[in-house]
């Protein structure tokens, strides 16, 4: 399934990089990585796969995004 995700600013990614980085929790770190790809042109198939991760667990990531941004992601 093709999934469409408003496009990302560059003020975004490189927020949700930096965020990526500074974190040492795993649970946030695929939360950002499933969004960033989203972003990339990933399927959600392709991302569930890569990150090892449920498809209704991608969904969720990137709902929360969609809802809530880059804080309600990180909460």
């Amino acid at each position: 399934m093709i999934v469409f995700l408003p496009m990302l600013t560059d003020e975004q990614v490189i927020r949700l990089k930096l965020a990526h980085n500074k974190t040492r929790e795993k649970r946030l770190a695929d939360r950002i990585k499933a969004v960033l790809m989203v972003h990339a042109g990933f399927i959600y198939d392709q991302i569930k796969q890569a990150l090892l991760l449920d498809e209704v667990t991608v969904r969720r990531y990137v709902r929360q995004f969609q809802e809530k941004g880059i804080a309600g992601l990180l909460e």
